[in-house]
């Protein structure tokens, strides 16, 4: 698993205050299984900027499909990186 992943995993870990969080399966969804409301998402969202270098939220690009499962939201960071390194 790429480091990316591990960190976004361990953030939502972290204001989940769930550490089953790091092993959970990428389909994992983010609402119906972890219970995320939204003000978890902000928290989590928040802590993604502060945590992740060089990532930034861009509110123009995120859309609810980003924010579905483990793994989608980790593909959109990984992608805001990418961007951000253009």
């Amino acid at each position: 698993m790429d480091t990316t992943m591990t960190t976004v995993r361990q953030i939502l870990a972290d204001v989940t205050h769930n550490d089953a969080v790091t092993q959970m399966s990428l389909d994992t969804k983010l609402r119906e299984d972890l219970g995320i409301d939204s003000m978890i998402s902000l928290t989590f969202l928040i802590a993604l900027e502060e945590e992740i270098p060089g990532f930034t939220l861009d509110a123009a690009t995120l859309e609810a499909a980003h924010f579905e499962t483990i793994g989608s939201i980790g593909e959109y960071v990984k992608l805001q990186l990418a961007s951000a390194q253009v």
